[in-house]
């Protein structure tokens, strides 16, 4: 095992969160790390596993140990009659996608970007968007972990309260050696997107988002908007609509067609836009009933209160799931999210965001920037308990808690 020792510092991607740490390890087996997690908990020490580091809140901050997988062995495996994967948890989501493909089968729905490790992604909550589409964390089947006790424990669909609680956890159940996902034979997308009036989107709003297998939007409140997402130029008060339409895999691996246009493997659809410059980034989940009311009276905030703000606001559909901590938990979804940009007052702003969301009871992308405190917590997340009461059964000594997470889940 490689070690850093002694006032290692870590960052995450945007650069808003930092911790100088213990030490951050390298394991190099999944023994490795069970020994390592034994040992630390013996020692009354705490442990958070970073991924890629993609998210904006203080998940992995600590004085402990910080734990990076990123020279364990990968292994990716498919069952084709059950339409199952086991793959490891610390694979990035690019490298998931290209080993599926490979395999005959593709992930049903993801996110904007790659990446991010896999257990990082389902950790939080990661999703695309698609009325038909849950969250990535709601396609695990079950998951291998080492807990805060070091030791081995499988979670499958034959406990579904393990399972729901494993779903979306913040890492707070263990280490993920392992996922196992419910795939699909792969296929390819076509995009058919297309910049549209405020007007125009209204429009098609219905029509649309049932119609494709992604159907998003970026609406832009200034003409320089596009430029964060390396999108475009795009007129201000329209929007960016991307439309994603599923077709057979036939064709391979080769891209058709340019930007916006395109028709490729279903993996390598995203990233569609440049991460350039850090920002920072809220995302609330909303009951999907009210979706359009919900986008136009945030448009009408952003237009009137903070017309200085140039973040886009994006918007996507999830469909519900059972996992204890998800957003989405047992609701059909939509998600909003801005920006604050560095060297920027924009906390005013996105408290502002926060304040007109959760008279919809809006619960965060926990990878994300928001506003809860342990009280609201407990009132948006009708099976805290539940989840709570795992936790303690699979690390009853708080090895994976953080200062953070204590906070607000207890």
């Amino acid at each position: 095992m490689q070690l850093s020792n002694g006032g290692q510092t870590w960052s995450n991607w945007a650069g808003n969160q930092t911790s100088t740490v213990q030490e951050i390890q390298y394991p190099d087996s999944i023994d490795e790390v069970a020994i390592a997690v034994s040992r630390i908990a013996a020692s009354g020490g705490h442990i958070r596993v970073a991924g890629s580091g993609h998210s904006f809140t203080p998940l992995v901050n600590t004085s402990g140990t910080v734990m990076d997988l990123r020279r364990l062995p990968a292994e990716a495996a498919v069952d084709s009659a059950a339409s199952t994967a086991r793959v490891s948890g610390h694979m990035r989501l690019s490298e998931v996608g290209r080993e599926l493909w490979e395999r005959g089968f593709s992930l049903a729905n993801q996110g904007d970007v790659d990446v991010q490790t896999l257990a990082g992604a389902l950790a939080t909550g990661t999703k695309g968007s698609g009325t038909r589409h849950g969250t990535m964390s709601s396609r695990v089947r079950g998951m291998g972990l080492i807990t805060g006790a070091g030791e081995h424990v499988e979670i499958t669909e034959a406990d579904p309260r393990l399972l729901h609680a494993a779903q979306v956890a913040l890492g707070l159940l263990g280490v993920v050696t392992h996922v196992d996902l419910s795939v699909v034979p792969r296929y390819r997308l076509r995009e058919d997107n297309a910049v549209m009036s405020v007007d125009e989107l209204l429009e098609t709003w219905e029509e649309a988002k049932d119609g494709y297998h992604h159907f998003s939007f970026w609406w832009m409140p200034t003409s320089s908007s596009s430029k964060i997402y390396g999108l475009p130029p795009i007129p201000a008060d329209h929007a960016y609509v991307k439309m994603l339409t599923a077709e057979s895999a036939e064709g391979g691996t080769t891209v058709i067609g340019g930007a916006g246009a395109r028709s490729v493997p279903a993996h390598l659809i995203y990233p569609d836009t440049e991460l350039g410059d850090p920002f920072y980034e809220l995302e609330y989940v909303v009951d999907a009933t009210d979706d359009k009311e919900t986008f136009l009276q945030l448009r009408d905030l952003m237009q009137r209160g903070f017309p200085q703000e140039t973040t886009p606001l994006q918007v996507r559909w999830q469909a519900r799931d059972e996992a204890y901590l998800s957003p989405q938990y047992r609701r059909d979804s939509i998600s909003l999210s801005v920006s604050g940009m560095p060297g920027t007052d924009y906390v005013p702003f996105l408290q502002a965001v926060d304040r007109q969301l959760r008279g919809c009871d809006a619960r965060p992308h926990w990878g994300k920037l928001h506003f809860l405190d342990r009280g609201t917590v407990k009132r948006l997340y009708p099976a805290l308990d539940d989840f709570r009461a795992v936790r303690r059964s699979l690390d009853p000594d708080g090895v994976f808690l953080n200062e953070h997470l204590s906070e607000l889940l207890g």
